[in-house]
């Protein structure tokens, strides 16, 4: 056996596959041969990832070839400020939209204004404004128009995406398989091999497993599961509405709508049973290992996190970014794997905090979709993070985390979570001088949004400009 990797061996389908190929084809020497083991049974998953990414996923996609231009021209994805919560607990309505840093002024976060004023933190917040008006524009340089503070994601159709990650992918560099796995040879929990379908037998040196949470390989692997949902997808004819992800509770779970470009993509979620005819049931799970012995899982096949928040589409991200960066040179992969599982275990559980914390408010829902989701004990961490807000609006951060301080003080503020005590420096400022400070910001984003287009408009004169550009 060679002391370098000489072969990396990609097996599953969908989302995950497509990115992880896109990523290998385009980041690894030529010297390192790359096979693709595509499985017949195609992933019925790829819905919950969530249909949104994060503002990072646009330097992500460009560092997989695919640029914005292509990504809107060859699908039906859309621009997105955020996600809309509707009627949460039966109650809580706001925007959690994507923030560039706050303002300081005098030192002091611009949240400590609103909370010092006992006044919400939405009116501030453009994208969030601007989302809930139809509007969208993209942010421009010019840090003294206010729409420059905002962020933008995506939303798209995971059929689509993975359809032009697969004919963008470089079939040259690529040795793409089409069978679905018959049997694995094991040697001291190493694979060495795998006996597929169609006959052919694919040795394996290092193996990137992107089959889902019931893949074949999952077996060999210790797997966390917590609850299961029953999960219902359909898209149909786009309705009139703002530029968010919308997500909207119900009694037995919640339901989201993500517009495209030329429809909508409907996902209802609700505890297992719940739901009639779905089209799958999912459980909450990951594994203890993403990275065992010689076979790293990506995507579902590492763990599968409730799609209530950007977090499954940001953890794949980060596990191919994380792939690249530690990618094994030799067959003993353990310094790597050890480091790698590290991270992916931080990432996992500061995202999961995050999601957790839309369910630690006062009175919530005596339903089972809240039971379930409420079954263990908050964790430290986050009490913690809500104490230290709750007393005196402080954000506690814990290192690479992959939601922001501007992704937590907006959840806050929008769980009506309130800081008994403001930041004292704010006692040299009379109220009057805070009050016309924060109307200023208020009124300049107000202007700001009435000038920008629908974001259907934006989006056709976006296209347009784009054929006109690089040809219809």
């Amino acid at each position: 056996m060679s002391d370098r990797i000489e072969n990396v061996v990609v097996c599953g389908s969908g989302l995950a596959f497509e990115l992880t190929c896109a990523a290998l084809q385009r980041h690894l020497p030529n010297t390192i041969g790359l096979t693709s083991i595509e499985l017949r049974l195609a992933q019925n998953f790829d819905s919950f990832y969530g249909h949104i990414t994060a503002p990072t996923a646009y330097n992500f996609f460009v560092s997989l070839g695919l640029d914005e231009p292509t990504l809107l021209r060859s699908t039906q994805t859309n621009f997105t400020f955020g996600t809309a919560y509707e009627s949460w607990a039966g109650r809580l309505n706001w925007v959690q939209c994507y923030q560039q840093p706050l303002p300081v002024w005098d030192n002091v976060l611009m949240h400590q204004y609103a909370t010092k004023m006992q006044v919400p933190l939405a009116p501030f917040l453009i994208g969030g404004v601007a989302g809930l008006n139809g509007r969208f524009a993209h942010p421009p340089n010019d840090e003294t128009n206010p729409l420059s503070r905002a962020e933008y994601g995506f939303v798209f159709d995971p059929k689509e995406l993975t359809a032009l990650l697969k004919s963008e992918n470089d079939k040259s560099r690529i040795v793409r398989i089409t069978s679905d796995v018959a049997d694995i040879k094991m040697t001291n929990q190493r694979i060495t091999k795998i006996e597929l379908e169609n006959g052919v037998d694919q040795s394996v040196e290092f193996l990137i497993d992107c089959c889902g949470p019931d893949g074949p390989f999952a077996k060999e692997r210790q797997r966390r599961t917590g609850q299961t949902y029953s999960v219902k997808v359909n898209r149909t004819a786009k309705a009139p509405g703002f530029s968010l992800k919308h997500i909207k509770a119900n009694p037995v779970g919640w339901e989201s709508v993500i517009r495209l470009q030329d429809s909508q993509i409907n996902l209802l979620t609700g505890v297992a049973g719940a739901i009639k005819e779905p089209d799958y049931d999912i459980t909450l799970s990951h594994n203890e290992k993403a990275w065992l012995e010689n076979c790293l899982a990506i995507g579902h096949a590492a763990c599968v996190v409730e799609p209530l928040t950007p977090a499954p589409m940001i953890l794949m991200q980060r596990d191919i970014e994380r792939l690249l960066d530690l990618f094994p040179q030799t067959p003993d992969m353990r310094v790597e794997a050890k480091e790698y599982n590290r991270l992916f275990m931080n990432d996992l559980h500061h995202s999961e905090l995050f999601t957790r914390a839309l369910f630690e408010i006062a009175n919530p829902p005596d339903s089972p979709y809240w039971k379930a989701a409420r079954t263990e004990p908050c964790p430290a961490k986050l009490t913690r993070k809500i104490q230290q807000f709750e007393s005196r609006g402080y954000l506690t951060m814990y290192d690479l985390e992959p939601f922001t301080p501007e992704d937590w003080v907006i959840q806050h503020f929008g769980l009506e979570r309130r800081a008994e005590r403001y930041d004292v420096y704010l006692d040299q400022f009379s109220p009057d001088a805070i009050k016309n400070r924060l109307m200023q910001v208020k009124t300049s984003i107000e202007s700001m949004v009435q000038k920008m287009p629908p974001s259907d408009r934006y989006m056709e004169n976006f296209k347009a400009y784009l054929d006109k550009t690089y040809g219809a």
